[in-house]
């Protein structure tokens, strides 16, 4: 399989490399939870080397990838783009999980970076996480700008139309052209976020991809990567209807 990572050096010039060893501030909560197998299933399928997520927050799902990324191999890097400023949504929240208390406001200021960065130190991960603290928009543009490819885009920031729409649109440039099963997977695809469904069907039905569904994950698979597309299947993910709205549709690969 091609070696998606050959110009990451571009990201260094810039200032984006990994972490690296540090401190690590320990008052801060433990990420935990997530769509585990799910990303097993995705890991399985494209054997990844290089994963670019968008939307990481406190660490939660870059734990995951990272731990199926160096299951499959000691080369890794997984990529993570956020701002960690939150959003107008969050300020307005309070307790659980997105309350406006896991900001950590330092004089009004967002210090949630500091939060990521203690959990992918706790899981020794700090040399293979790249950490791009811009909004989506900005740092896809960015990473495209430098060249880089992945085998797995996982998309997990704002969830409105446009937003999602956009993220969509960059990241199906990012994929790695050596890696036939090279795909994007959007979180929350479901009736409680009608703008990450409108996009993400949008976006397959132009792009001629197939969109296959499993705990609220939507992978959007090349539609000849059939063997890719029979494997999750078999794993339990069902096809999502292009033309409808009925959440799992099915048919047969």
């Amino acid at each position: 399989m091609a070696q998606p990572l050959k110009q990451l050096p571009q990201l260094a010039d810039l200032g984006f490399a990994p972490l690296g060893p540090g401190p690590i501030n320990h008052s801060r909560p433990r990420a935990s939870g997530g769509p585990s197998d799910a990303i097993c299933d995705i890991g399985a399928v494209t054997q990844p080397t290089c994963v670019v997520e968008v939307g990481s927050w406190q660490g939660r799902s870059a734990l995951l990838w990272g731990r199926e990324l160096a299951a499959r191999s000691s080369s890794w890097t997984l990529i993570c783009v956020d701002s960690w400023l939150g959003s107008d949504r969050i300020r307005r929240l309070t307790g659980g999980e997105w309350g406006i208390e896991n900001l950590h406001l330092v004089d009004g200021y967002p210090t949630l970076y500091s939060t990521f960065v203690a959990n992918i130190r706790r899981a020794d991960m700090q040399d293979h996480v790249i950490p791009v603290p811009l909004d989506s928009a900005q740092g896809l543009a960015l990473l495209h700008s430098c060249g880089v490819v992945a085998d797995v885009i996982y998309i997990d920031a704002a969830h409105d139309y446009e937003s999602v729409r956009t993220d969509i649109t960059v990241a199906l440039a990012l994929r790695n052209p050596g890696n036939p099963c090279a795909l994007i997977v959007c979180d929350d695809f479901g009736p409680n976020y009608p703008g990450v469904v409108r996009a993400v069907l949008e976006h397959a039905r132009r792009a001629r991809l197939r969109v296959l569904l499993r705990d609220q994950q939507a992978a959007l698979v090349p539609r000849d990567a059939k063997d890719a597309i029979a494997e999750l299947i078999r794993r339990g993910w069902v096809e999502q209807s292009l033309t409808r709205r009925k959440f799992g549709f099915r048919r047969r690969p």
